[in-house]
């Protein structure tokens, strides 16, 4: 079948613009999310809004500042006894010695008890800040991937509208052709199916989208924003596996909390150790005069000086505290390297991850999608020569989009990859905090 050069033109002219915006999509993305390879700046204000307000955040908040305030009753000493008599009837008794007497006395732990549970104290509340610092870290996490989703739907709508624009024409085009008996229906009918199929592709993205943004605006409680599609190129056109680093996980709030835990334990078991020596506490009482002349007995006001002892003799008792503490000591240590442990396994399958799936990124960027559109270009030549059939045509015109199509999933999975290499650093939660105290020392967008 040959067509009209004007129509050939015509043909090529749109399938070729089709894939100049594309590229432009990429290109775009390119110029507007580049520089620090971190998240983009309004991810971050968006992050850092929905954080501030988030409940769970908080309850987090609300949680350490409670953890906060125990080292200060654990350093404090126990209230003082206060103790008073007074004899009322003492004429119908034998010889009273004093009619009214008052003292006060107090208990002291051993030396170094009070300091331990204190610092015991200090680790745990470090412990609960960092647990809170875990659920901002996860919170951001979820977001941020929810929000590159986003992005990569948005892109996708986009793509899909713009190939059922160029489908249309070229069934304009064939209807044309079928019209003036210039081709058979099944070139027509075959272009009406892909029509369909593109928009039943559209329709569900669209549907998607509607569901992705409805559960960021519910979970983040926040808008999300109006997000360009070209975000979608962040982590591939400005992430770099170098720009991450398997030291950096030792800044993972769950690392730190179980430094916390674990030095807290340490403290735990000296104090268990110390609770072997005695405590002991002191007082002093005032014994007042006889009230009445009448009475025999004391007739001025005497003062005494206590002091008490506390013998820890249940010996098995406090050995099986400390022994106790050893072990949960012991566990903590264990705890803490199990979570590092599973973080640098973590770490390493996405940095394996990361690399292949850069490499399909570059191999669809720069051989496949190229030599596809040279492909595309050579058959359209054909076609409009009469020497390819428009069933070649349509499908070498498919292959080039399902090549952008896996470009774009691509890209969004660098994303989602990007994204979890950074929770591994702890970024979200050092950089909410960051934001409230910009004099802290964490890692700068």
């Amino acid at each position: 079948m040959i067509i009209s050069k004007s129509r050939a033109k015509l043909l090529a002219s749109l399938l070729f613009v089709a894939i100049l915006l594309m590229q432009a999509g990429i290109e775009t993305g390119q110029a507007q999310h580049g520089g620090s390879g971190l998240l983009p700046a309004e991810l971050t204000a968006i992050l850092s809004e929905a954080l501030e307000k988030h409940p769970e955040t908080k309850s987090a908040s609300a949680r350490s500042a409670a953890a906060a305030e125990v080292p200060t009753q654990r350093a404090s000493l126990p209230d003082p006894e206060f103790m008073m008599q007074y004899f009322i009837n003492p004429e119908n008794t034998g010889p009273v010695y004093e009619q009214i007497t008052a003292g006060v006395f107090q208990m002291f732990p051993w030396f170094g008890i009070r300091s331990a549970a204190r610092l015991q104290a200090i680790y745990e509340a470090d412990a609960a800040g960092y647990g809170a610092m875990k659920s901002l870290n996860d919170l951001g996490y979820e977001w941020t991937k929810l929000w590159f989703s986003i992005a990569e739907s948005q892109s996708r709508i986009d793509w899909y509208k713009e190939q059922l624009q160029i489908l249309e024409s070229l069934e304009r085009q064939q209807r044309a052709a079928y019209e003036a008996s210039a081709s058979r229906q099944s070139g027509l009918m075959r272009i009406r199916l892909t029509i369909d199929e593109w928009k039943t592709r559209l329709e569900a993205e669209e549907f998607r989208l509607i569901g992705l943004k409805d559960r960021f605006r519910i979970s983040a409680a926040a808008e999300p924003g109006s997000i360009d599609a070209s975000a979608v190129y962040w982590a591939f056109e400005f992430v770099d596996e170098n720009m991450f680093s398997a030291d950096q996980i030792g800044h993972h709030p769950a690392v730190q909390q179980g430094e916390a835990v674990t030095r807290a334990a340490e403290t735990a078991a000296e104090a268990a150790r110390l609770a072997f020596y005695p405590s002991f506490g002191l007082g002093f009482e005032v014994m007042g005069p006889n009230a009445s002349m009448m009475m025999p007995g004391n007739r001025r006001t005497s003062f005494f000086g206590q002091l008490r002892i506390s013998i820890p003799l249940s010996r098995p008792a406090y050995r099986s505290g400390l022994q106790q503490a050893q072990h949960l000591q012991r566990a903590a240590n264990f705890d803490r390297e199990a979570i590092t442990l599973q973080l640098q396994s973590d770490w390493h399958e996405l940095e394996s991850e990361f690399e292949a799936v850069y490499r399909s990124v570059e191999r669809l960027k720069n051989s496949l999608i190229p030599d596809s559109e040279t492909t595309f270009r050579l058959v359209l030549e054909e076609y409009s020569a009469g020497v390819s059939p428009f069933s070649e045509l349509i499908f070498e015109q498919e292959r080039l989009m399902r090549y952008f199509t896996e470009l774009t999933d691509a890209a969004g999975r660098l994303n989602s990859i990007a994204a979890s290499m950074l929770a591994l650093e702890g970024y979200f939660a050092h950089k909410f905090i960051e934001s409230l105290n910009p004099d802290s020392a964490s890692r700068s967008n």
